[in-house]
Formats: C-alpha cells, sequence, structure tokens
C-alpha cells in the first residue's frame, strides 16, 4: 500500500498508537524541515512538530538542541519547555517516561574505542542528575521495559573486544551478558528478555554474522541469516537479508522472521509474488509487527507492506 508520493521522505517510523506512519520532510524549498504523519487510512500528510529531535516514548515531549549549545525538553501541545543539563548532548527517555540518560565524553583521545564516557540519569526535568557510571569507547544502548536497567555498550582495551552490560541503576550491580571483537548495533527487544547484535570484520569467519542473547547472558546462538534487522515482537527478529543476487541485480528483496529462541527462520514475504526494494535500508515495523514501512528504492515514496 503507497502511503506518499512526490518522492516525500526519508527515516519513516511509527506513531505510538501505530496509526500513523510519521517520517521526515521538507515538502516545499521554502519549507523547514519537520517530522510529518500520514494516517495508514489515506490522506494527505500533516505536521506533527517542527521540533527535530528525540521524541518521548508517548510522543509529548521532545529533546533537540539548540544553536547556542544547551538541550531542550518540549510539549508538542504547548511551548512549555525545560533545559536538562547535559551540556548539550542528545537524550533519551526511560520507557515510564520519567526519566532521562545521556553520556558525555570525559577523556579525549583519538581513537573512540579508548575515549572514555560518562552516562548520566535524571529526572525527566533534568533535576536529581546523577554521573551513573564510567565506560570506554561505549555508551548507553537503551533502556529495558521496566526502566530500572540500561543495557551499555563498551570497550576493553586489554584484549580488543567490545562488551554488552546490563546495569541495575538501583544497586548499579552490572552483568556482563556478551564479549566479541567488532561487535556493532546492539537491539533491545521489546519485551527486555533478548538482545541482538552483530559482529562484523573481527578476523574470524566463525564470529562473524548476526547473534542473539538472553539478557541473563544465557542461550546465546549465531542465527543462520544475515541482514538489516528489527524487532517484530518478542523473542522473534525480522532480517532483511543481505544476498548478493538482490544488490546486483536489483531484485526484490524479503523480509524473514527468526524465532531467536530456536534459530528457526520463516519468510514473511515471497519475491515471486511480492516485490519490493527498501532504499539505504530505510525501514521500521509497526508497534504490533503486523506491518512495516519502507522508503521505495524505485519512486522514493512510503509504502506499508502487511504481514501475515
Amino acid at each position: 500500500m503507497q502511503l506518499t508520493t512526490g518522492e516525500c521522505c526519508v527515516r519513516p517510523f511509527w506513531s505510538p498508537d501505530g496509526r500513523e506512519v510519521w517520517f521526515l520532510d521538507r515538502p516545499a524549498v521554502d519549507a523547514v524541515a519537520a517530522i510529518w504523519g500520514v494516517d495508514l487510512t489515506g490522506g494527505e500528510p500533516g505536521l506533527v512538530t517542527d521540533l527535530l529531535g528525540i521524541l518521548s516514548p508517548d510522543a509529548r515531549l521532545v529533546a533537540y538542541p539548540s544553536s547556542d549549545g544547551i538541550t531542550y525538553i518540549q510539549s508538542i501541545d504547548d511551548e512549555e519547555r525545560w533545559v536538562v543539563p547535559s551540556g548539550g548532548r542528545p537524550i533519551n527517555f526511560s520507557p515510564d517516561g520519567k526519566r532521562i540518560g545521556w553520556q558525555l565524553v570525559s577523556s579525549k583521545n583519538s581513537s573512540y574505542y579508548k575515549r572514555g564516557f560518562e552516562l548520566w540519569r535524571a529526572d525527566i526535568d533534568g533535576s536529581n542528575a546523577q554521573n551513573v557510571i564510567t565506560v570506554t569507547g561505549g555508551g548507553i544502548v537503551g533502556w529495558f521495559p521496566d526502566s530500572s536497567r540500561w543495557l551499555v555498550q563498551s570497550s576493553d582495551v586489554s584484549d580488543q573486544s567490545y562488551t554488552l552490560t546490563v546495569l541495575d541503576l538501583g544497586s548499579q550491580e552490572s552483568l556482563e551478558i556478551a564479549r566479541a571483537p567488532r561487535l556493532w548495533a546492539p537491539s533491545l527487544s521489546p519485551g527486555g528478555n533478548w538482545v541482538a547484535f552483530q559482529v562484523t570484520a573481527s578476523g574470524d569467519a566463525e564470529r562473524d554474522g548476526l547473534w542473539v542473547v538472553r539478557s541473563d547472558g544465557s542461550a546465546m546462538r549465531k542465527l543462520e541469516v544475515y541482514g538489516s534487522y528489527q524487532w517484530r515482537s518478542e523473542g522473534r527478529l525480522a532480517v532483511v537479508p543481505l544476498e548478493s543476487s538482490a544488490q546486483s541485480d536489483n531484485q526484490s528483496h524479503r523480509l524473514l522472521e527468526v524465532d531467536v529462541g530456536t534459530g528457526v527462520v520463516s519468510q514473511l514475504t515471497d519475491p515471486t509474488q511480492l516485490s519490493f526494494r527498501i532504499a539505504n535500508n530505510d525501514w521500521a515495523m509497526a508497534p504490533e509487527g503486523d506491518q512495516f514501512v519502507y522508503v521505495s528504492a524505485e519512486d522514493r515514496n512510503l509504502w506499508v507492506i502487511q504481514l501475515p
């Protein structure tokens, strides 16, 4: 189903209720870039907000940096806003919308791998700011659904590897759940029970690939597929596989699903029945996992595909 026309937009994502697709666009040469939205039932796109930043889980607040090096949080519904002490750095919201987290560079080094980062948290209005922990070559991957833990990535200079750690914000106890050279793009599942990540160019073909691990460090496995991935639902990972034929011959992409508990792979779309090509890896799963939106490589518009 085609949602937009006119080669409109990039970076689509879903409204919290899943009824609209939001995206970045500048609809006219004299207009400013903004977040626009289009209803799944059709109609013309409408302005969501001209504040470009990070939205809270309920999309009622947006955090954005100003030209004077200050990070603000502002309500989309009115002009109320406040300053947060992140030194102009981006912040991320906790799932319950009560707290924020950010990272600051604590030691300057030409290598990101060796650079120190302070990880901070505060209440939603910036009060009660606290330096939780300092890590090397990493930062906050995301909040767990209970809003009491972080998934943290960091580097270990001693053995030139990256680690994934679950950090309890109350007790500050940490649990390492994964370690690998060239570990990238960790993604926490919606329920917080699983983490997906990739290992690339590690020098060991057996290590390179797409991996999953439980958030308690158990059941780590390398998946049989590799490509772009997003969580469809708890325990189910959607993957657009990297396939040489699709890249070289302009053939259709396809979407697979992996049951991460068993490793079983199933096909969600069949190229012989449904042809589509995603531009620049620009796609997003719906909150309920029943459909996904993508920027078409053919016409640069937004399309939605319903999934079984």
